[in-house]
């Protein structure tokens, strides 16, 4: 079960392909988002089945554990919960295994499954799992999704999301992108939004990095829902101040699904972003990402591999307005209402500097010279004579 958003689903794919490599012939039912299922449903994966859940369970499971208001959805719930429920309890599961990050609702419906064995997090006086682990806030998910299958014999099987590109992907991409003229010449993906605005890097500073780029003779687009309209006209209006042609920035806010996302960070260059799903769907799609991450983020969902992906740490702990101690919340939830940008001291010119980097390594990867170098024997071992001519 993964009731979680876009990034919490793949920071915790790892632990499904755990389980898959743990039990080879199981049917595996994975319960998500509707939004979810719509991203999954056309792609392979560890699972053989995707259940779409109630509204009332995905909402809920937003919202933290600290209070009773975030009532068990099965102890007051709606009919389309209880049809849900008994539908899924008849499958009679043998393993339910809870991945959402600390959700009392997601973990109170995957107990009344009745799976003979459950697996998840304790937490915040929560009980009746058969196997957990304790909630720990600054863990990073996918490492806490590996220690929950672990609990019913799952061993790590990667360490990174990886989401199977279709060819409507990149056809939508391209066309998407077409009114960039090619030429061959980088493209830059900036994603400025994300869901809590303390946690985003300021349009301003975007704006320059999209100033640089375009400069360079680079393509830029820039990525987000509907809501982030503005936020990406704030962005283009401060690139044209830093002498930007705003022909070469190509805003597709509210103009892209899922699909297109994945067409697009595949088709970019590198993927300039705060911490939010386009830049965990970057990671996913193998394009080299720079993120912008509070530093409680990036404890719990930066990438774990630097060689393709970079990350810059805004280190403000507390409100700039009103002085709180932010980090508190990660164990309470009780923050204060201000939501001023905790990432503005990160500074553009590192974050442009990685960008220019990852751009002129991945552009110069070549196949080895040798076409022999590095081919094993049959028994899958190298002949280290191929090294010297390598």
């Amino acid at each position: 079960m993964q009731a979680g958003g876009l990034s919490e689903l793949l920071l915790t794919l790892p632990a499904m392909e755990g389980l898959r490599a743990a039990y080879p012939a199981a049917e595996m039912a994975l319960l998500t988002t509707s939004a979810n299922r719509e991203l999954l449903a056309p792609r392979t994966g560890p699972w053989t089945s995707l259940v779409t859940l109630p509204p009332a369970v995905t909402a809920a499971s937003r919202r933290r554990r600290v209070s009773s208001a975030d009532a068990p959805p099965v102890a007051q719930a709606g009919a389309d919960t209880r049809r849900t429920l008994q539908s899924l309890s008849d499958t009679r599961f043998d393993i339910g295994i809870q991945l959402t990050v600390d959700s009392r609702s997601a973990d109170d419906f995957l107990l009344h499954l009745g799976a003979r064995v459950s697996a998840g997090t304790s937490a915040h006086g929560a009980e009746g799992f058969d196997r957990a682990i304790e909630f720990v806030p600054l863990q990073h998910t996918t490492l806490r999704a590996l220690e929950i299958v672990s609990l019913v014999g799952a061993q790590p099987a990667a360490l990174a999301a990886a989401l199977p590109i279709l060819r409507e992907d990149r056809d939508r991409a391209r066309h998407l992108i077409r009114p960039l003229s090619d030429g061959g010449r980088p493209l830059l993906a900036l994603h400025p939004g994300g869901s809590d605005p303390r946690h985003r890097w300021p349009t301003g500073w975007f704006g320059e990095i999209a100033a640089r780029a375009a400069t360079s003779g680079w393509r830029v687009v820039v990525l987000g829902s509907e809501q982030d309209g503005r936020l990406a006209r704030d962005l283009i209006g401060q690139a044209v101040n830093h002498g930007a042609d705003c022909r070469r920035i190509l805003d597709l806010t509210g103009r892209t699904d899922l699909s297109d996302l994945i067409g697009i960070a595949d088709a970019a260059d590198v993927l300039v972003g705060n911490d939010s799903g386009p830049l965990h769907i970057a990671e996913a799609v193998g394009t080299p990402s720079v993120g912008i991450f509070w530093v409680g983020g990036s404890i719990t969902s930066a990438p774990l591999s630097r060689r393709r992906h970079r990350v810059h740490i805004g280190w403000t702990t507390s409100c700039p307005i009103c002085g709180k101690d932010a980090t508190q919340a990660l164990w309470t939830g009780d923050s204060c209402d201000h939501e001023p940008s905790f990432v503005t001291a990160v500074p553009v010119a590192p974050v442009w500097d990685d960008v220019e980097e990852l751009v002129a390594e991945t552009r110069q990867e070549v196949a080895p010279q040798h076409p022999d170098a590095f081919v094993g024997d049959d028994t899958g071992a190298f002949d280290l004579r191929d090294l010297d001519d390598y």
